[in-house]
């Protein structure tokens, strides 16, 4: 099963056998120069980014996408799509920190350690992992660079968004919660630039987060910037938001009515982005290539009963991994252009380095630019998306050891419980719920024993998956005193 793959205009070599991760992942020869040559790096396509990450929101939530439930309506998302390019086929991970690891690495949770919420502890994301703002500024040293809202990459200083690279910051650690605040979308704890301090702050999480936003954007003025606007919304606790930001009437509690509630904090925060891209002046907007994703699928509790969810948010499962992502900006060609292109999280860290005009660093192994997509002028890009789901807790813990992925070719989607040594194989152009399992036919046919072939071939060849990460675990594993009982490899 060691069949090595060929991603579209370039060859992967095989990872070292130690599990070394040197080998880059399907770069173009433009991102492949980073690895020391003197090629000079891309001229803009933009001179702003913007991105937006939603919490916790699927494609079912966002009203522009085709099956979308009935009671989702997005506005401001709609009219950006209709603006720019709405994608199709985008993959995270099935929770949020493992997806925002690969937003700013271009790395899979495998190469970082991040695999579950649940993992993290005091650990998140390595100090010496390259970040987003690190790697951009290695090309474009005078690119100003800000992180608003949540972060949820590890709570102490050296792991936070100053240490890695960004020059503003205010938010916080993790996400809102009742046990410190009886209201926490409204009365929370934040931090503000390096320190690890923190104050309370007065104003809901949504509009908070584009206030800081709008700030920043009018004190960097024309120089070029990355500015990430990182939402709390919609994930729990649910809530009524500010009576102005919604036309929802809600009568029952947050638990008695969660899809109410949610889809009210998701027209809140519509309603708010489209304050945030209102505020930024229209010089500047036409600069700026805005992009907005989803971190993972809609939780299962805030499903609507009219399109139930296959498991949603926690899940490999479609409705788990696959998000929305919308972009308009100067590198679009073509408004209101659908995108089937396969694509993962980890190719926003090689695509927005191409719009801002810089190389990616050489450890974004898992990167891979979409911004053909934008121009409508595709070449090369993804045979496949791959996420994954792990964490391995000594006991006592009441958070089980998982090691679970999948990959897909964007018809077969092979998923492998590593743990419960157990396989699913689903043909999604004929079975979108993921309901039968090709591989417990009594005989499987021969495409479909082919397809898992060559996406097996993906993870033991192409990612080395299994050597990659015991290496990193071996690696990060204490040193034993002499005699003393050895503790279990695995997440912190």
């Amino acid at each position: 099963m060691l069949l090595l793959l060929t991603l579209q205009a370039v060859t992967l070599a095989a990872l070292p056998a130690d599990g070394g991760d040197t080998a880059p992942l399907g770069a173009t020869a433009r991102q492949a120069s980073v690895d020391g040559s003197t090629a000079p790096p891309p001229p803009p396509l933009a001179d702003h980014v913007l991105l937006v990450v939603l919490d916790d929101i699927g494609m079912d939530a966002v009203s522009c996408y085709p099956g979308a439930a009935p009671d989702a309506r997005t506005p401001v998302l709609d009219g950006l799509a209709r603006r720019g390019v709405r994608f199709d086929r985008v993959w995270s991970n099935p929770a949020c920190s493992p997806t925002r690891a690969t937003l700013l690495t271009g790395r899979f949770g495998f190469r970082t350690g991040v695999g579950s919420v649940k993992s993290l502890g005091s650990a998140g994301l390595r100090p010496e992992e390259v970040s987003l703002a690190e790697s951009l500024q290695r090309d474009r040293p005078a690119l100003h660079t800000a992180f608003f809202g949540k972060w949820h990459l590890g709570p102490t200083e050296e792991q936070g968004p100053i240490a890695q690279g960004f020059e503003r910051f205010r938010g916080t650690s993790g996400n809102l919660r009742v046990k410190t605040r009886p209201r926490p979308y409204f009365e929370y704890d934040e931090r503000s630039g390096r320190s690890t301090e923190t104050s309370t702050r007065k104003r809901y999480a949504t509009s908070a987060v584009v206030d800081d936003t709008l700030e920043a954007i009018q004190d960097f003025g024309e120089d070029p910037w990355l500015v990430i606007a990182s939402f709390h919304a919609a994930h729990t606790p649910f809530h009524a938001p500010p009576s102005g930001l919604h036309t929802r009437p809600l009568e029952g509690t947050p638990k008695s009515q969660a899809r109410e509630h949610f889809v009210a904090m998701v027209e809140a925060l519509d309603r708010e982005i489209g304050r945030l891209l209102g505020g930024i002046p229209a010089g500047t907007l036409a600069r700026t290539q805005v992009i907005v994703l989803s971190d993972n699928g809609t939780s299962s509790k805030a499903q609507s009963s009219e399109h139930p969810l296959r498991l949603g948010k926690g899940s490999l499962f479609e409705d788990g991994i696959r998000v929305p992502m919308i972009s308009a900006g100067p590198a679009i060609a073509g408004s209101g252009r659908v995108s089937p292109a396969l694509i993962n999280t980890t190719d926003l860290f090689a695509t927005i380095h191409e719009l801002l005009g810089a190389r990616p660093a050489p450890e974004a192994l898992d990167s891979v630019s979409f911004v053909g997509e934008l121009s409508g002028a595709s070449s090369g890009g993804r045979d496949w998306v791959f996420a994954e789901r792990f964490q391995s807790e000594p006991p006592p813990s009441r958070w089980p050891a998982v090691n679970r992925y999948t990959v897909s070719d964007g018809r077969f989607k092979l998923t492998v419980d590593v743990l419960g040594r157990s396989a699913r194989l689903h043909d999604l152009s004929s079975d979108p719920q993921e309901l039968t399992n090709l591989l417990q036919a009594e005989v499987p046919s021969e495409e479909a024993a082919e397809a898992r072939r060559l996406l097996e071939g993906v993870i033991e060849g192409s990612l080395n998956r299994a050597a990659v990460m015991a290496a990193r675990v071996a690696a990060e594993a204490p040193t034993q005193p002499k005699g003393a009982e050895p503790k279990e490899a695995g997440e912190r």
